[in-house]
């Protein structure tokens, strides 16, 4: 008989907390009510008197609930485990661009910060670019978009972040200062109207 009392008693806690929401009452003033705080202790009595093995007692709640948890990390983690691998054999099989080290300023300048400024009349960046000078230079230029603040280098299918191996050191062959590292690629698919295959 206590069961049925429990399961009745806590429905009617439910609909009161939902009325008390429904008025604007937050959380707190709920769960201080005068009367919800009657019934739960009403509520706690009852369940008291439950056998040791009744899904309905706190303990059996509580179990319950750690299972679930315990239950969700697993998922959490078996999904976490088989993304890394699904990256990283995509990282295996993707082609490695070179890896950006420098970007310069294509046009010539001076100073820095707030006295940074293009030097007119433009002219192409040829001592830090290897551009050639004059008006054709050799080799010729190919102007690229960049994502401007990031460390990104991305090819038709694939995103590369850019890692810096050293840190605060500066000392070194600057060619093995940066490594990169896969993070999203899309699927091989027909080819679409205007895009070009990935070299």
């Amino acid at each position: 008989m206590a069961g049925a009392e429990v399961d009745a008693l806590a429905a009617e806690i439910r609909q009161l907390k939902a009325e008390l929401k429904a008025q604007g009452l937050s959380s707190s003033q709920i769960n201080g009510h005068q009367v919800v705080l009657e019934k739960v202790q009403r509520l706690q009595s009852l369940k008291s008197q439950l056998a040791s093995d009744d899904p309905r007692t706190d303990q059996a709640f509580f179990a319950r609930q750690k299972e679930e948890v315990d239950a969700a990390q697993k998922r959490k983690q078996a999904e976490a485990a088989s993304q890394r691998a699904e990256l990283k054999a995509a990282e295996e099989q993707a082609p490695q661009p070179l890896i950006q080290r420098k970007i310069f300023h294509l046009f010539q300048h001076a100073g820095s910060g707030p006295t940074f400024h293009y030097e007119p009349p433009p002219r192409l960046n040829s001592k830090d670019c290897g551009f050639g000078e004059g008006k054709d230079p050799h080799p010729p230029v190919y102007i690229t978009e960049k994502w401007d603040g990031t460390t990104m280098q991305a090819t038709s299918r694939h995103i590369f972040k850019r890692l810096d191996l050293w840190g605060r050191r500066r000392d070194g062959d600057p060619s093995q200062r940066y490594s990169i590292r896969l993070l999203g690629w899309r699927e091989a698919g027909p080819q679409r109207s205007g895009e070009t295959s990935e070299r």
